[in-house]
């Protein structure tokens, strides 16, 4: 999803839930967020394997939220924000992560699976940065008043 439709998507009544893989993000203020840092999980991957352990850790962070998905009164989704471009195959490994299980019946559970929308930001960080600063501008552009040609205001 691009930032303009997921910032459109803010204020729409969905509960979003925000995966940060990026640095950039984490250290930015908290005034900068998108959301409250109670919907915030900052995941921290770093040395070998990174994107073995990036997988992990969103699979990981889609699971507790999934938990608590069940009990919530409101529609909720999630939304992975990174520092920038991810590969294809990289995405095709954490959505195979966070597809249903086939075997849910076996475990004693509901035939019907909870399951959680899922969202890459295209662009990660910057680019929502970039769209909020857009916007900022134009806010600030459209406060002025106009003069017209003629001297007149």
């Amino acid at each position: 999803m691009d930032a303009q439709t997921w910032i459109a998507a803010l204020g729409q009544g969905m509960h979003w839930t925000v995966i940060s893989a990026s640095e950039a993000m984490q250290r930015a203020p908290q005034a900068q967020w998108p959301v409250p840092s109670e919907q915030l999980v900052a995941v921290r991957v770093e040395g070998k394997e990174r994107d073995a352990k990036l997988v992990a850790a969103i699979a990981r962070a889609y699971q507790d939220r999934l938990k608590h998905v069940r009990h919530a009164g409101y529609a909720q989704a999630l939304v992975v924000i990174t520092d920038g471009v991810v590969s294809d195959a990289l995405r095709a490994q954490v959505e195979s992560t966070l597809a249903p299980s086939t075997d849910a019946s076996k475990a004693g559970r509901s035939a019907a699976i909870v399951t959680l929308p899922a969202y890459w930001l295209d662009g990660g960080w910057q680019a929502y940065a970039q769209q909020v600063a857009q916007a900022a501008a134009i806010q600030q552009t459209a406060n002025h008043r106009l003069q017209a040609p003629c001297g007149r205001l």
